[in-house]
């Protein structure tokens, strides 16, 4: 289980704690420092974060999908951005698809996990590249340093962030 904690911690999914153990605060940083970050939201709203896996696919939660239709109508992935009031037509790509994990379970989030197909391939640069991941076979280290990065609240029940932030546990 530890593994899976870790991991989605490097997916930079800013939402890998349990839900009465949220992440708050952080440090801003520059996309550039986490290239693989995006928001999910639409037209008028961003309310989840993912991790680049590839050209084609984002990794993020599946109860980002909760209170939206798993259509892909709308939904929007937001590439290479550190400020939410910064976003410009270049940054937004279209979803094509939406898989989430088959047993996922919504009162107990347990398996949150869900994987977002692009409807165009995105073009690599200094603030959008897909993450490094460790290869199946290798195993977390034991006392491994966690990382998340997000927009999310400043502090309990605070305000949310217009910076990217980051926040490391070791």
């Amino acid at each position: 289980m530890f593994n899976l904690v870790v991991i989605f911690c490097l997916f930079g999914v800013i939402f890998c704690a349990p839900p009465q153990q949220r992440i708050v605060g952080g440090s801003p940083i520059d996309i550039t420092q986490v290239p693989y970050q995006i928001a999910v939201g639409n037209a008028t709203s961003i309310w989840c974060g993912g991790s680049i896996i590839s050209e084609k696919f984002i990794v993020t939660a599946a109860h980002c999908f909760n209170d939206h239709d798993i259509t892909t109508e709308g939904f929007l992935v937001f590439v290479g951005m550190t400020k939410l009031n910064e976003i410009n037509p270049s940054m937004a790509k279209g979803i094509v698809s939406v898989h989430v994990h088959p047993e996922y379970d919504r009162s107990t989030q347990s398996k949150d996990i869900a994987i977002m197909e692009l409807n165009d391939d995105l073009n690599f640069n200094t603030k959008v590249k897909k993450i490094d991941l460790p290869r199946f076979e290798e195993e977390t280290p034991v006392n491994a340093y966690g990382y998340a990065s997000g927009w999310g609240k400043l502090s309990e029940n605070g305000p949310t962030s217009v910076n990217l932030q980051n926040s490391s546990e070791g």
